[in-house]
């Protein structure tokens, strides 16, 4: 999984995620191989350009570069950010990553609509504080992909809750972890109703399973929806 956006408790967030020991978490972890495969699939179906939104500290960025595909990466803590860009000069140093790899907020993309073929979230969007904000930050991945294009999701849901890492708060579906995040826990049939509202049709079932992740036990739903 990967990291906060928009937690209305901001130094805490921004303590957590810029956390060195978080950073090499998330930084010697490997990449997906799942979102790996579905890359290599999709590759002879003219998709160029990627967006990693919440790149973290890189792991899924490299691997769509390294599959050859036109890769740029947004994230809001300034040190996954920084450590993103260090991973990817070194990688390729003959590009410019300032320009590729920014620190910005997945509810307002600094880019024009219709720019990428793939926007690939994994773990983010739930690291919320209200599911206007989670919708907001979907509404905004289907502006900035093309027609016809991917939204990749990894989502934390509401089907199984740790009780032991994550404590109800009286607003509805958001809960606070045992570091003090907030986090939006929605059902896949929520999810499937707000991606809907943004021509973002689900392709095939979503895959929904338990994962322990470095904050707890939570339940994962993950799929693929295309921008029609």
């Amino acid at each position: 999984m990967e990291h906060i956006f928009m937690n209305s408790k901001n130094d805490t967030s921004s303590s957590f995620w810029n956390n060195d020991q978080n950073i090499n978490w998330f930084k010697t972890k490997p990449s997906s191989e799942y979102w790996k495969d579905f890359l290599v699939e999709i590759e002879n179906k003219k998709i160029k350009k990627v967006l990693d939104l919440g790149c973290g500290a890189g792991r899924n960025t490299e691997m769509i570069w390294s599959l050859g595909f036109n890769v740029y990466g947004v994230d809001l803590h300034e040190d996954m950010v920084s450590t993103t860009m260090t991973r990817m000069k070194t990688l390729a140093p003959e590009i410019n990553w300032s320009l590729r790899i920014v620190q910005t907020d997945m509810t307002s993309l600094p880019y024009m609509d219709g720019s990428f073929d793939v926007v690939l979230s994994n773990g983010v969007y739930h690291n919320v504080s209200s599911v206007e904000d989670l919708e907001i930050a979907i509404q905004e991945s289907a502006r900035v992909l093309s027609n016809n294009g991917f939204l990749c999701i990894n989502i934390f849901t509401s089907k199984y809750i740790d009780h032991n890492t994550l404590e109800k708060e009286s607003s509805n579906h958001l809960y606070t972890t045992k570091e003090g995040l907030d986090m939006i826990l929605i059902s896949s049939e929520e999810l499937i109703a707000i991606c809907d509202k943004y021509n973002l049709k689900l392709q095939e079932n979503l895959t929904e399973y338990v994962s322990e992740v470095s904050t707890g036990k939570r339940s994962v739903a993950r799929g693929v929806f295309k921008k029609s």
